[in-house]
């Protein structure tokens, strides 16, 4: 059973900086260790860290991935399906067929396009596909591919709904008795933003993502609103 809220981690150098000083003693360790097999805290990429696609060697892209994904086997028994590449400025045929395919991964996901190749594919629904990456291997290593950040060339939730500490979006005020009551009308904008990345898009699924760099250090805040956000469209 997975939990509705599941939080995804990236950079395995994060990780285990973090997990092996810090959650030292083994009830801590197990926590984790029980987030992970619940679903509620996943890792996409799985590498070391998010590698560069232009400026970098395939030895060290491929050095890298492994050191992670070594890290997540040895330490959680996890193995990651799904490529994310949201922050390097371009991508190469590289990453999609020998470190997405050929790694086992059934999607890669990024963000950086250029901005008329963004616009070409957003009038055209075309923000996601198949990507064969080798013209060689053809299908054999092919990965399906899709956009990030509701599809606006970078990462992040969709423009209005930043919320964390240093966010300034308009908050959800659930208590009926303020003048500042608010769910109808920011149920009503996030209804809006789905609606507007599904058009962009010829599947029946879209992956709205939220948070964006340094977010999430208050989890009363973030993953409240998300729960305050569902449980407010299935009222309404």
């Amino acid at each position: 059973m997975y939990s509705p809220l599941a939080f995804l981690k990236l950079l395995c150098m994060c990780m285990a900086r973090t997990y092996f000083p810090f959650a030292h003693t083994c009830v801590c360790q197990g926590r984790v260790k029980a987030l992970v097999n619940n679903g509620q805290l996943s890792f996409v990429n799985g590498g070391w860290c998010m590698h560069d696609e232009a400026a970098t060697h395939f030895m060290g892209m491929i050095d890298q991935t492994t050191l992670g994904h070594n890290f997540l086997k040895e330490t959680f028994d996890y193995t990651p399906t799904v490529g994310w590449q949201i922050d390097p400025f371009g991508h190469s045929a590289t990453q999609a067929s020998l470190l997405s395919a050929e790694a086992g991964f059934d999607a890669l996901y990024f963000g950086r396009i250029d901005y008329q190749d963004l616009n070409l594919r957003r009038d055209s629904k075309r923000v996601e596909g198949i990507w064969r990456g080798s013209a060689d291997l053809k299908e054999s290593a092919q990965v399906f591919w899709g956009l990030t950040g509701s599809y606006g060339g970078n990462y992040g939730p969709p423009e209005g709904f930043c919320y964390d500490n240093f966010c300034s979006d308009i908050p959800m005020m659930d208590d009926p008795t303020l003048t500042d009551y608010n769910v109808p009308d920011r149920v009503a904008n996030f209804v809006d933003a789905a609606y507007d990345q599904a058009n962009q898009a010829r599947g029946n699924s879209i992956m709205m993502t939220m948070g964006s760099d340094f977010q999430y250090e208050n989890s009363e805040v973030s993953s409240g609103v998300a729960a305050q956000t569902q449980t407010s469209m299935r009222l309404c």
